[in-house]
């Protein structure tokens, strides 16, 4: 039995809390360490309410990519949430770290805790987006893989038009 101490979540609104319960319920459709994965979910969005200046700091303080420093918490509250969570929750399990950095905006290396939750995050039944129903389609099939790349494309889209 997992006991999860919620006191850490004290500082997220609870629109965030249930954003990463429901992203939990998400990632249940895919063949994983059921385990590694439902922590994964429930603390990914960990340095999401941070101040953008507080994240900042902590690129150059933790020696994170440049490519980080002028980004906005959109993408900032992934891999400078990983860095938090191991300072202030001791989370040393560096799979679950990773999926955390890259759910963001993706990875190089994926691994598949790292796709699940990455797509999980873009599917869960908070979401409401032009293309979330045929995202949610992929995922009910199981296919992890295909739902990276649907994913993955449209963040590129979403990212692209916001320039």
């Amino acid at each position: 039995m997992i006991v999860v101490d919620f006191s850490p979540y004290s500082s997220l609104s609870r629109e965030k809390i249930l954003h990463q319960v429901r992203s939990q319920m998400s990632q249940r459709r895919f063949d994983q360490d059921v385990t590694k994965a439902s922590l994964a979910a429930l603390i990914h969005d960990y340095a999401k309410e941070r101040p953008l200046e507080e994240l900042q700091e902590l690129v150059v303080k933790k020696q994170l990519s440049e490519q980080l420093k002028n980004q906005s918490s959109e993408i900032l509250h992934g891999p400078v949430g990983a860095e938090i969570l191991k300072d202030e929750l001791d989370i040393q399990d560096e799979e679950i770290l990773d999926a955390i950095r890259e759910h963001t905006i993706g990875g190089t290396k994926m691994t598949l805790l790292s796709k699940c939750l990455f797509v999980a995050d873009a599917i869960e039944d908070g979401r409401n987006y032009p293309g979330v129903e045929e995202a949610r389609q992929i995922a009910r099939n199981r296919c992890v893989g295909s739902g990276t790349l649907n994913t993955c494309s449209r963040l590129l889209c979403y990212y692209s038009w916001e320039k």
